[in-house]
């Protein structure tokens, strides 16, 4: 299985389902922009052409733009000069934390042999519903998981594409992808792993 999210809640299903990682984008965050392009140029992008710079945002952590185009924001792995290493559930803080995120980028992209399926988790950090509508409208061959509260969307489910409607989507930055993970990590992977 390889599932790739705009946030940490593949990473919290890969764990549900005591799953490898089969990716470098878990425990990432990803704009709805970076996750499109991503999806529509997936089979076209030179993973192994990345560059990791300083993020402005969160001053702490690094931003991985792959071949010039994706951005993937590492806002758990966190730069820390009085930790040696020191991993809590996903936020791992380390004085050398540049390398450690190259190191399991590297390693998780070699395992990364599958067709690619492609989760959006709504209104994480305040995305807005056009997101959602680019997100289930884009041309892809891929599969797609939208999680959203917007019951229109639910017009889009197909063999192709997952749409959860969930009415309890807060729009905050406190959204928890782990609770949405545990609530349905079951329905994702049988969606994934239904061959039609």
């Amino acid at each position: 299985m390889n599932l790739i999210s705009n946030c940490c809640i593949s990473g919290y299903i890969y764990q549900f389902l005591n799953q490898e990682f089969k990716n470098p984008f878990q425990w990432c965050f990803m704009e709805p922009t970076d996750l499109l392009w991503l999806m529509t140029h997936y089979n076209k992008l030179h993973f192994s052409s990345y560059e990791l710079i300083k993020s402005t945002e969160h001053p702490n952590s690094y931003i991985c733009v792959i071949d010039k185009a994706v951005k993937c924001k590492f806002i758990h792995y966190i730069e820390d000069a009085s930790t040696t290493f020191k991993i809590n559930n996903h936020n791992v803080k380390s004085n050398n934390i540049k390398s450690y995120i190259e190191q399991k980028y590297k390693e998780r992209l070699s395992r990364m042999t599958e067709q690619p399926v492609f989760l959006y988790l709504s209104k994480i950090h305040k995305h807005n519903t056009d997101s959602n509508e680019n997100f289930v409208k884009v041309k892809s061959n891929f599969k797609r998981i939208l999680i959203c509260d917007d019951k229109n969307m639910l017009q889009y489910n197909s063999n192709n594409l997952l749409v959860i409607y969930d009415s309890n989507i807060p729009q905050t930055d406190n959204n928890r992808p782990y609770d949405y993970a545990n609530r349905y990590y079951k329905v994702i992977a049988g969606f994934i792993n239904n061959r039609n």
